[in-house]
C-alpha cells in the first residue's frame, strides 16, 4: 500500500521525476539578458508567465518600449536557469517568430544579435 507521499508520487496527472542522488551536484544557474521584439498585441506578463511555468525559468522584465507607430514592442527579459532550461525558453521565443537579441554577460555594454 502506498502512503500519501508516495501517492504524489506516483499520480498519473503529475509528470514523473527521478529523485535525485545524495551525491548528485546540483546544476548551476546562468543568467541571460535578452531583447524580445513582439506584435503588439503579445503582452509581457503573458510572455514571462509561460517561460516561468512551461520552462521552469526564472524570468524579470527589465524594461518595456512601444510606440504607437511602430507594430511591435521591444521587451527586456533576464531569465534565469540552467542551460537547457534557457535553450528550451529561447524555442519557444524562437517558434512564436519573435524577433530576438541576446546579452550573455549581463555586467557588458551593449546588445548583440
Amino acid at each position: 500500500m502506498l502512503n500519501y507521499r508516495q501517492s504524489l508520487i506516483h499520480h498519473p496527472l503529475l509528470p514523473q521525476v527521478k529523485p535525485r542522488s545524495a551525491t548528485a551536484k546540483p546544476e548551476s544557474s546562468t543568467r541571460f539578458r535578452i531583447q524580445i521584439y513582439v506584435p503588439q498585441a503579445y503582452r509581457p506578463e503573458a510572455i514571462a508567465s509561460h517561460l516561468l511555468l512551461a520552462h521552469q525559468l526564472g524570468v524579470k522584465v527589465t524594461g518595456v518600449k512601444w510606440d504607437n507607430r511602430v507594430l511591435q514592442r521591444q521587451i527586456d527579459l533576464e531569465l534565469v536557469g540552467t542551460i537547457a532550461q534557457i535553450h528550451s525558453g529561447l524555442d519557444y521565443l524562437r517558434s512564436c517568430h519573435f524577433t530576438l537579441k541576446g546579452k550573455p554577460n549581463p555586467d557588458g555594454d551593449g546588445w548583440h544579435c
